[in-house]
């Protein structure tokens, strides 16, 4: 019983790895052919990494979390800041 439960387990999880790399081959060629869409998708990128670090500083500020765990905040404003800076810098041709 528990190796067919294990086999069916790494079936299932094989068939979810393999679907989000497909879906994840499709955004990257769509992302190389439509310079829009590589902007819009830095600009998220950037804005989640702006969001997650004002989540994290209101937390510490509310004493919810640690001040410790404010430690990977550089981490996070130099990757927001690269994908702001990459999105702005990227030539969109006129609509």
């Amino acid at each position: 019983m528990m190796i067919a439960l294990v086999i069916v387990a790494v079936t299932v999880s094989s068939a979810l790895l393999a679907a989000g790399m497909w879906a994840a081959w499709r955004e990257t060629e769509r992302a190389e052919r439509d310079p829009r869409y590589k902007r819009k998708i830095l600009l998220r990128l950037s804005l989640l990494y702006i969001g997650c670090a004002a989540f994290g500083i209101a937390e510490v500020v509310s004493g919810r979390e640690p001040k410790q765990s404010l430690l990977g905040l550089p981490i996070a404003a130099v990757l927001a800041w690269a994908y702001l800076r990459a999105a702005t810098r990227m030539k969109v041709p006129p609509a």
